[in-house]
């Protein structure tokens, strides 16, 4: 690109598909033909095989790709997701990075923004656990999401007592109630926006639609939530969720 004016790539992933002569692609944000310079521009979080900048762009935390192979989940199917090993990951900065990848995943996932459009979120598993089995919360489905989503939780069931425990030890609980379970809704300052779940609840596992409405019945504005589940005093897990409207 000759010259850009408020311009930002950003979080951008470019690649060769093997089958095109021009040969390695490249993120380029350079001077006008008439020599002047490019104005308030940013080329960050990029993973491409080069990038080059002239003055007045700021670039940060590009990364240069070596061998594709050890960047992505597998570069022969053109599935450019990263690998577990990718150097792209944690390799990013939170500056004009966007809230959430190519795929809907929110950033960061770690300890940093992933370099490139996507955002590392772990293996997927081929063994499954039986979900009452542990305790678990689970992702919300959509995300993001409008106007509601459906959020997934799960109590296990406690193990058989040995003679002689306390009837007051939690396990002493048996495949009923496990304790109070709450699950309540949080904005970006930590204040409770919605209690969708306050009660006693039995071994299991338990859907709850969130529609995106306060405690007052009022629609809430767009933005980051967090969503808080906690069973008795043994659980206690928070997650992120994207209301886009």
């Amino acid at each position: 690109m000759y010259k850009g004016i408020n311009c930002r790539i950003v979080n951008n992933t470019v690649v060769d598909l093997n089958n095109v002569s021009p040969g390695p692609p490249w993120i380029r944000l350079g001077d006008h033909k008439d020599s002047s310079h490019s104005e308030n521009s940013y080329v960050i979080n990029n993973l491409s095989k080069s990038v080059t900048i002239a003055e007045g762009v700021t670039a940060q935390n590009n990364v240069i790709i070596g061998n594709y192979e050890d960047y992505f989940f597998n570069y022969a199917e053109k599935d450019l997701r990263l690998s577990s090993s990718s150097p792209a990951r944690n390799a990013g900065t939170s500056f004009l990075a966007p809230e959430i990848d190519i795929l809907g995943t929110i950033r960061p996932q770690e300890t940093a923004v992933d370099a490139g459009a996507y955002e590392y979120s772990g293996p997927v598993n081929v063994e499954t656990v039986n979900p009452a089995d542990i305790f678990q919360l689970h992702q919300n489905f959509p995300n993001p999401f409008n106007p509601s989503t459906t959020i997934k939780y799960s109590i296990p069931t406690p193990p058989c007592l040995p003679a002689g425990t306390a009837a007051s030890s939690p396990l002493a609980k048996g495949r009923t109630e496990v304790g109070f379970v709450t699950l309540k809704v949080y904005d970006i300052l930590g204040r409770e926006v919605a209690t969708l779940v306050n009660e006693k609840k039995s071994a299991g596992t338990y859907t709850i639609k969130w529609d995106g409405t306060n405690s007052s019945g009022k629609q809430v504005s767009s933005g980051m939530y967090f969503y808080q589940l906690k069973i008795g005093d043994s659980y206690t897990e928070t997650k992120k969720m994207l209301l886009v409207k």
